[in-house]
């Protein structure tokens, strides 16, 4: 998550850095208003604004949202998908501005969290949206709590379409279930689009209410026998929440210009193996994830459950064409690292992961990869083991490789 950022000086570093490091070949008129930014820094007032700073254990990229009292301007230069989106979940509701941003390859991924006033003329140049009414699409009115006192009611039936991956996936939704991952969809910035909850307040329900009174999220009291009918999980969970999450496919895969880390998951079938690695992936700062056509899809319920909050956070996408995207990241130079215990490759400690473009790509839980996608692959490691055991269970070889990787950013 995107931390705010206090010391001025520092912005300005990152700034200058990111003007001094530019692969954008018409940088010019981005990198001009970064540069007013910098004389923003020195003389706007302290609450007129706010820095953003997004990390993933090395520096990714940075939000400047200036408070006008016309006009705000939000500008945002992310070094890949990750830390772009990560900057995006800190946007503040309902907040009209003109956002900037450094790269058009961002453009799908922007709309998903800015709506646009239609009344108002748009353009996209280099990665620029202007828009006088471009706020993060969190719109509601919140006037109270309300009350759902039968089983038809229609936010109920709505909630009871998600139940199935596919109304997950045709309605761009899904639920998350339990205070805990509640509270951490609402402090995340994620879409949340309505809190659900059954019986009497406690103190994490009136945290929960407090959180959605200040990102005005409409919150709803029922009973717990109502509730049953709005999730099929049992026991009953006492609050959820509907979360808005365009489901993406590799047409839409982004490649930035800087730090491209992908997990790609060749047939891992266990939902439960599935959210610990979509966890891991993103503890561990993975710039995005492929799930390939014959795996689980990250939004299987269990998987959302065990990917603690990744889901929504960390950039997913499943392949409907395995072959024609490795042939994408091939043709986007990529390095891409197969992984089996039998590869008479070196061992994942000695392995060069310095590299700008990056894939690993774990198999199945009972077979690994598939032998055309090993083929593909165009280099290999292996985890090394005593005596005894032939491999590791999928997650635990994810989590291993993942910091691995993520060690290569300290060893300097």
């Amino acid at each position: 998550m995107a931390t705010i950022c206090n010391d001025k000086q520092l912005i300005k570093n990152y700034i200058n850095e990111y003007i001094n490091n530019s692969l954008d070949p018409d940088k010019d008129r981005f990198n001009g208003i970064l540069e007013s930014y910098i004389g923003l820094l020195d003389t706007a007032a302290d609450d007129e604004l706010i820095s953003f700073v997004s990390r993933a254990h090395i520096f990714q990229g940075f939000l400047l949202l200036h408070k006008g009292s016309n006009d705000s301007k939000c500008l945002l230069a992310a070094y890949n998908e990750r830390a772009m989106r990560d900057l995006l979940l800190t946007l503040p509701d309902n907040l009209p501005a003109t956002f900037y941003y450094n790269d058009s390859v961002y453009n799908e991924l922007i709309d998903e969290f800015i709506t646009v006033n239609e009344k108002i003329d748009t353009c996209t140049v280099r990665g620029e949206k202007s828009c006088n009414e471009g706020i993060k699409k969190i719109r509601q009115t919140l006037t109270g709590i309300n009350l759902i006192e039968s089983k038809k009611d229609p936010v109920i039936q709505e909630c009871k379409e998600y139940n199935s991956l596919k109304g997950r996936i045709d309605n761009n939704r899904f639920i998350v279930e339990g205070s805990l991952l509640v509270k951490r969809a609402l402090k995340d910035g994620q879409l949340v689009e309505k809190v659900i909850y059954s019986g009497n307040n406690s103190p994490d329900i009136d945290e929960i209410i407090s959180l959605c009174r200040h990102r005005s999220i409409p919150v709803y009291n029922t009973t717990p026998g109502i509730m049953s009918v709005a999730t099929d999980t049992h026991p009953v969970p006492n609050i959820i929440a509907v979360v808005r999450l365009n489901v993406r496919g590799q047409s839409s895969f982004i490649i930035s210009k800087y730090h491209n880390s992908i997990l790609i998951l060749d047939g891992v079938s266990n939902p439960d193996n599935l959210g610990m690695i979509l966890r891991t992936a993103d503890a561990s700062g993975i710039s995005s994830i492929v799930l390939l056509s014959n795996s689980t899809h990250n939004l299987n319920k269990n998987a959302i459950r065990g990917g603690r909050g990744a889901v929504g956070k960390i950039p997913m996408y499943v392949a409907d064409d395995d072959f024609a995207f490795f042939k994408m990241l091939q043709e986007n130079n990529f390095k891409i690292i197969g992984t089996s215990a039998k590869s008479p490759n070196e061992s994942f400690y000695q392995t060069d992961y310095a590299y700008p473009n990056i894939a690993f790509v774990l198999g199945c839980e009972s077979h690994g990869m598939r032998k055309e996608v090993i083929d593909l692959c165009t280099d290999f490691i292996r985890i090394p083991m005593a005596e005894g055991q032939s491999s590791l269970n999928v997650a635990i070889a994810a989590a291993l490789i993942m910091y691995e990787y993520v060690r290569n950013f300290y060893q300097h």
